[in-house]
Order: structure tokens, then sequence, then C-alpha cells
């Protein structure tokens, strides 16, 4: 559902252009919705998908719904249609404020946009994202999340669901699928629940164009609640649980007598129940480590040397979407940049013993790919990368063309110009790089095109008076720091096949972004307005890309900076409309100001936040700022009754919110404030009487909770968990003689006035993944 801010704009937008309610039809740009996964916009969807179109008069009071196949493209008097990229898709129902439709199947992948047309009325445009594979689950109530919709017979479960790709054969746009034989997805689909691997068949509705009917065998071992996880090639759906479970169930695994002190627990990525615990790296490079398999209730030494890079608190690599884990076999030969191992060891629930596998050379580190599989980065200039099959051990090459690790950037030679400052990638194997005279404070500046060999296939001097905006160099960063950083602001706009570079004159009198354009590399100077510039006193300088309205956003200061400060003070933001080519600044509500730094400001949806900064109370702020993107308007939102600041802002993009630690005198002793950006609304999930602070563990957005540890008053601690919907808070008791969950805290909450971890013990929270 859209929020009250949306609506309250739309209908003020209508009063601007008549002077009654508008009798034209009106599109809420947050409305268009995948309507099976409600995904927040900017929604995304596949070719064959159904869509969800919010707003107002989009149809008559009695709504429309159409008989007989193949849909139309348009129903009613006068005639309704919906445009996407200005093709008429086929139409579901229609309300008065609410059409659903199908997404043509020839829809080419990219921002797409909506249009509903009423008669000689048209709508403004929407946009939504298309992708190839974007699979969802219908769910009970169509929340989107929590318990799947479906039907159990036995030991099958029959879902529904759209976005599974094309089928074989093919079908029609508003058609249902042949029943002789079935329509089937092309895309290899894969279904687990609660982690167990489900046999899964899907084939195209006969009675529902776009829809897939699923058949799930349910595993032996799954359980009312657990997470149900559907994949259609390595694209995963919206998590929803099989069934619902009426209360928590906590599993309690004893760990032997001989394990270390663990430092760190990483879990599978599908299956919490499989995991790996590990102690502190020892003098041979070895991890110490345990294997938990709660299915099995069993905790089992690993006896294998696993081992990683020296600074890491985990040898272990997680799945994304499959329950395997993976790491190095040591003892290492070796440290980064250098090799470390020439064998990996996988773990899989499936089977019975551990996997080992003999890579050619020894490799720097192990990533997880999709599919279930793993990727060892080799050493060299360029890295290379070899792919790990997480099933058979086989080893390939990356597929030509794809995104692994280790691909190759070409790194441009230009004379008189020695520092490159950014190389970033174009369509068809193409590469921008910037090139300038100096690293910090450039005197002039070159665009150059290369190909991935590194010729110069085109090139253009920044505009007379112009460099780029650097931001300042953090003290005492080493050049591996430094090079991660991004220093540099800009971006790749691929409809106007245009790059943008933040730039500031030589005597910083001004900040611009400089347009080049990829046919000839024109370069056009659009400048900010009088007395704004780019807030560029932090070690990065924040770039946000708002899909709904098709600009850039950038933070906004009153003064021109060079050198870092801690905060980093903002005073606005500075759109840049990707359309209009026009830069714009709106000032925060009330002179207020907010710290620049990324690690306290984001994006939720085209909601762009910040958080203001007391320096007298480092890191603790009392107030959060946000523009909407979509109306173009900064608002504020302030803490509720309860709290006086709060700190560690986490985005919650699955429900249009931002969590953070609540506090009065210690973080967390207040419990966590909750900011629904859409209603602009904060409320408090308070610590419950008799415990001194609780520290975020995770947000399930699957069941919309939130899993805390309460450090209680006495000592000692327990999970808690708060419902992010009704804000209720249920409290599982630990185990039989479990006092502590997590780390335990040096003093008793209450006692010593503080609840602090003790010395080099992570966070509660920290190491659980």
């Amino acid at each position: 559902m859209s929020g009250a801010r949306g609506w309250v704009f739309l209908l003020l937008i209508g009063g601007l252009a008549w002077s009654q309610a508008p009798s034209g039809p009106v599109v809420n740009p947050r409305g268009v919705l995948n309507a099976f996964s409600q995904q927040p916009a900017p929604s995304a969807v596949a070719p064959g998908g159904i869509l969800s179109i919010e707003g107002l008069n989009l149809g008559p009071p009695e709504g429309i719904i159409p008989d007989g196949f193949p849909l139309p493209t348009q129903v009613g008097e006068p005639p309704i249609q919906v445009l996407i990229n200005d093709k008429a898709a086929p139409i579901l129902s229609v309300r008065p404020t609410r059409i659903l439709v199908q997404v043509p199947w020839d829809t080419p992948v990219g921002l797409a946009t909506v249009v509903v047309r009423r008669g000689e009325a048209t709508s403004r445009p929407a946009r939504v994202m298309v992708n190839r594979l974007e699979p969802a689950i219908r769910t009970v109530d169509d929340k989107g999340y929590g318990e799947a919709a479906g039907r159990l017979s036995g030991s099958v479960l029959a879902l529904s669901a759209t976005g599974l790709g094309p089928t074989q054969p093919r079908v029609g746009d508003g058609e249902p699928g042949p029943t002789d034989p079935p329509a089937r997805p092309r895309e290899q689909v894969r279904a687990f629940i609660g982690g167990f691997p489900a046999r899964v068949r899907a084939t195209l509705s006969p009675d529902r164009p776009g829809v897939f009917d699923l058949r799930i065998e349910v595993p032996e071992e799954a359980k009312p609640g657990d997470l149900i996880t559907l994949l259609v090639g390595t694209r995963r759906a919206n998590l929803v649980t099989f069934g619902s479970a009426q209360q928590p169930e906590i599993e309690f695994l004893p760990i032997p007598e001989d394990a270390p002190p663990f430092r760190s627990l990483v879990t599978a990525g599908i299956r919490g129940s499989y995991a790996i615990a590990s102690g502190a790296r020892d003098d041979d490079g070895c991890y110490p480590s345990f294997l938990l398999d709660f299915a099995r209730r069993r905790a089992a030494k690993i006896e294998a040397c696993l081992t990683a890079a020296p600074a890491a608190r985990s040898p272990v690599v997680a799945a994304s979407d499959s329950p395997r884990l993976a790491a190095f076999l040591g003892p290492p030969v070796g440290n980064p940049p250098a090799g470390l191992s020439s064998k990996v060891i996988i773990f899989d629930p499936a089977r019975e013993d551990p996997l080992t596998v003999e890579l050619p050379e020894a490799a720097v580190s192990l990533l997880a790919q999709p599919g279930g599989d793993f990727a060892a980065v080799l050493p060299g200039t360029p890295a290379r990368t070899l792919i790990i099959d997480g099933e058979t051990g086989e080893l390939r090459q990356p597929a030509v063309g794809g995104t692994a690790a280790g691909a190759a950037v070409p790194r441009p030679e230009v004379e008189g110009y020695p520092q490159v400052l950014l190389v970033s990638a174009l369509p068809q194997n193409l590469f921008a790089a910037l090139v300038t005279d100096s690293a910090d404070k450039p005197t002039r500046a070159r665009l150059v095109v290369l190909n991935r060999q590194g010729e110069v296939q085109g090139e253009r001097d920044f505009p007379p008076g112009w460099v780029p905006l650097v931001a300042p160099a953090r003290p005492q960063a080493g050049a591996q720091l430094a090079a991660q950083l991004r220093r540099i602001a800009a971006y790749f706009d691929g409809l106007k096949q245009t790059f943008y570079v933040l730039a500031r004159r030589s005597d910083d009198s001004r900040h611009a972004i400089i347009a080049f354009t990829a046919e000839n590399l024109k370069a056009d100077v659009v400048e900010l307005p009088d007395s704004w510039f780019v807030a560029a006193c932090s070690p990065t300088i924040p770039m946000f890309t708002l899909e709904l309205a098709r600009k850039l956003v950038l933070l906004g200061a009153g003064a021109p900076e060079s050198e870092i400060k801690d905060p980093c003070p903002a005073s606005g933001f500075v759109l840049f409309d990707l359309e209009a080519q026009k830069i714009s600044a709106i000032p925060l509500p009330g002179q207020g100001q907010f710290d620049a730094d990324p690690a306290t400001t984001g994006d939720v949806n085209d909601f762009i936040y910040g958080s203001n900064t007391d320096p007298s109370r480092r890191n603790m702020a009392d107030t959060l700022f946000v523009l909407d993107g979509v109306t173009a308007s900064a608002f504020r939102m302030t803490l509720p009754a309860g709290a006086t600041s709060f700190a560690n802002p986490t985005p919650l993009p699955a429900l249009n919110a931002v969590i953070a630690l609540a506090s009065n005198r210690l973080a967390g002793d207040a419990g966590f404030v909750y900011f629904d950006l859409e209603r602009a609304e904060a409320r408090l999930l308070p610590t419950p009487e008799g415990f001194a602070q609780v520290g975020l563990v995770g947000v399930f957005t699957a069941t919309r909770k939130l899993l805390a540890r309460g450090i209680k008053s006495g000592g000692g601690s327990q999970y808690l968990i708060y419902d992010l919907v009704t804000g209720h808070l249920l409290m599982p008791s630990n185990p039989e003689r479990v006092a502590w969950v997590g780390n335990v805290v040096r003093a008793a909450a209450g006692q010593a006035g503080a609840a602090q971890p003790a010395p080099g013990a992570p966070q509660p929270g920290q190491g659980q993944q």
C-alpha cells in the first residue's frame, strides 16, 4: 500500500492542475509494484509477470474483469489502456484505485515506463524495473511476505508464482498455458524448504495468464514456519514461509569441552541450522573450527586446518542460495597478495563427508557465486578467477562477459596525465577512464574511452577552468585503502548514453556536473545553483540514483571543502534531472544539518536519508533528515518519546524503513527506533523491563521480525523478537542452564552502570551471519 505522504502529494498536484479533484487517471509513482512480491517501488517484474498499478480515477466505480482469452489490451468506455514502454498490456482487472496487467512477453530488460490512458486523458509516466527473471510467490492476503498462499495435499504443496521467465513452448500475451504439452520455464527451477532440497515442478497455469503452478514435494524435515526458497536460474524469489509457526522454537546444541572460545559463527545462506563456528587464528594460520548441524543434533570438530588471510575473522564463506559452506585448506603457503592455499574444502549437509577440491595453484581469496558455487581468485595482474562447482568440485572458467571477480580492467597510459582516478565500465566492452596530473589536487584532466585491450577509442579534455572534484584523502590511509575509496562521483546514463563527472572550478568558486556524450564526447557544464556546493569533506563523495524520478542526488553544502571534517556537514540535497539536464537544490527544513559521511547516509527505494551528529556525543543523533525522491521534498523525523538519541541507522529496503539503536545514556538502553519513511513516522520498540540494553542481531523480512539480544539488568542475556508490523514483543526463554546468549559481558548491567563486552569480544550480533 502507498503511504499517506505519497497520496497527499498526488492530490496537491491534481489541485494545481485543476480546481477540483482530477478527472483523468493519476498513477502513484510508488504504487507500481510486482503484484505477487509487493516489492516497494522501484519494484521489479519479469516479462510475462503480473504488475499492480495503484492510483486515482483508473477505472469506473463498478470495476471491470474481462472474460475470455487472450486478455484484452483495452477495456471499458471511455477505453482504458495500460502502456508499458508505449505497448498496450493485457488487462486482468480494473478498479478505480488499482489495475492488474500482464507485462508483455517481449518487454525489453531495463527501466520501463508505465502509463494509464483513459479516453483522451493520460497519466504521468511511472517506472518499473524489468528483469529477465524475477520470480515471486503469491502469499496469504497478497502481502508479498509471510505465509505462502497454497494448498498442502499429502506431502505436495501447491503454490502460485510469476516471473519465472520464458517458457517452452512459447505463449502469447494475455494467453494461459497449454495443457498438452504444458508450458515449462526454460530456466532451471529449484526449491528449498527450511534449507532442505525439495523437488519442484513448474508449469504455466492453463487458466491464469502469467501465473505458474508450482508443485513442491515437502521434505520430511520441514516444519511449519520454515522458509521457502525458490530459485529460477540464479534469481531468488521473495522469501515466504511454509505455513506459520505458532511460537518461536529454540534449538540447543551443547559444544564439546575441547572447543576453543569461538570468535565467529557462519551459517549457511538458506539453512540457519547448519553452521561452522571458529576460534582465533593460531600460529600455524589455522582456525580451530566445529561443524554444527542442528538437524542431526551434532557438533563435530573439523580435523582439517581451515585458513584465511591473517586479518579475516572467519575462514568460512557461505553460499547465498544454497546450504553449502567453503574454506581454504591450510596451513597457508603464503599471505596475500601471494596465494594462500591450493585446496578448497566444501561442506554440504547433503553429503556425509566434505568435498575437497584441488586448484592448479594457490589462490588469494574465495568468494560465493550464484547457484551454490564458489570462485577462487588466483594472484596476478590482472587477477584470474576459477569457478568451483559446489556440487561436484569441477573447475571451469568464468562465462565470457561474466562479472566474476578478477575480470581484467584496462589501465590507460596517457602522456602528461599520470594519475588514473577512475575506470568505469561502459556498454560494448568499453571503459571510461578519468586521468589527471595529480591524484589529490588536479589542475587538468581528461576523459579517455578504452577498449578491453587498453586501446584508446576516444578522449576529451575537461572544459577550460574545470577539474574533477576529488574527495580529500583520509590521513595516513594506505595505498590499498585509498584505492578502494570512491573519491570521484561519476555516473553513466545508458538511456542518454552520457557519462557524468562531478567537477569544480579551478579556483573552487563553483561546483558542476560535466556531461560527456558518448557519441562525440562533447563536454557540457551544468553548474550547481548559486551558493550551493557538494559536501566533499569525507573520503568518499556519496552519489545516489533515483530510478523513479530519473535524477541523481548529491549532498549539498553552503561552502566548498577540501579537507576531512568529522562530522562532514551537509545542509541539503542537490538534484540533477537527467531528462532536463538541470540542477536544483533542496535545503533541509529548519536550517538543519546532517553528516555527509557514507556510513550515516543511505538510499532506501529513492528515499535518501542522513542523520545529524552531535560532536560531543560522537555517532549519536536525534534527527533523521529524508529526501523523498519522488516528490523532491525534504522532511525531518524526530525521535518518539522514550529516547533522546539514536545510532547505527540500518536501511530496511523491503519495508521502506530505517532501524536504529535508541538510547538515553547507553546505546540500546531505550530499545530501537523504527523510521517508517513512506509514512514519515517514527516509533519506539522499547527495551523491555528487566533489561539494560538491546543489540541488533538481524531482521527477517520474510516474517517482518527483528531479532535482538537483550542484556539483563541483573546479568545474563537472551534473545528478543520484535514484530515490526504490530510492535509486539516475544521473549523466548533460554534453554535450561544457559544464562548468556552471544558474548558474556564484563560486568552485569545495572551493577557497574554499564554492560560492556569483554575485551576483544565482538558486539552482540557480530560474527553471526
